[in-house]
């Protein structure tokens, strides 16, 4: 990891490993998870889980310009801090939270 990874709760890092699971299961380029297909994996609403990511965007420091994309930008943080790896995907969703 490049820097160390912000401390989350358990509901934001279930957030997190959804949103890379596709990235990191994916092709290259493989966008990260849209936030009705992590509502859906989690059991959970979506304003749950917009609520989470703001919360990650702010922990994480993601500031995006025009056109990017901040839930890619997340994405990369996460896994550049080590904060999702390859173990979090073997692990199976639970609904919590």
């Amino acid at each position: 990891p490049l820097r160390p990874a912000p401390p989350r709760t358990p509901g934001e890092q279930r957030v997190l490993v959804e949103l890379c699971r596709p990235v990191l299961l994916g092709q290259t380029f493989t966008p990260p998870a849209a936030v009705r297909a992590m509502a859906d994996e989690l059991f959970v609403g979506e304003p749950a889980v917009r609520q989470h990511l703001g919360h990650l965007y702010d922990k994480f420091g993601i500031q995006a310009q025009p056109g990017e994309s901040r839930r890619v930008l997340l994405a990369n943080q996460a896994i550049q801090t080590g904060a999702v790896t390859m173990r979090d995907l073997r692990s199976p969703s639970t609904p919590q939270d």
